[in-house]
C-alpha cells in the first residue's frame, strides 16, 4: 500500500513538473522529504528507499 502511495505521489510529482518546470526544485524538496520520513518511520526499506530516490533524482532538469 505505501509503495504505490509513494509511486502515485512520483507520477503527480513528474507531471507538476512537465506542466511548470520552474516548480521542479520544489517538487523535487517535496518527494525528497517525504521519502525520507517514510524511510525514518520504517514504513519502506532501505532498498525501496535507494529506488525511490533514483526515481527522484531523474526528475532534476
Amino acid at each position: 500500500m505505501q509503495l504505490a502511495v509513494i509511486d502515485d505521489l512520483i507520477e503527480q510529482q513528474k507531471a507538476i513538473i512537465n506542466k511548470y518546470p520552474d516548480n521542479a526544485p520544489k517538487a523535487i524538496a517535496y518527494l525528497s522529504g517525504f521519502i525520507d520520513c517514510a524511510r525514518k518511520a520504517q514504513v519502506i526499506s532501505e532498498k525501496e528507499y535507494q529506488a525511490f530516490k533514483a526515481q527522484v533524482l531523474e526528475l532534476i532538469p
